[in-house]
């Protein structure tokens, strides 16, 4: 079993469970992590100017 050889982390998310909700959680949980957090809120932020929709 994983928890018997890892640190296992776990995140409870609510609401309808369509992928922008899915997606809005998991950007938010890795923008609060106390590793992750600074980075990847830096990258989002520089997502902001790149266009990915035609």
């Amino acid at each position: 079993m994983l928890m018997k050889d890892e640190v296992v982390e776990a995140f409870q998310m609510t609401g309808r469970g369509d992928k922008f909700g899915y997606a809005k959680a998991f950007v938010e949980y890795a923008m609060r992590d106390k590793v992750l957090g600074e980075a990847f809120s830096a990258y989002i932020q520089s997502l902001n100017s790149a266009s990915f929709v035609d």
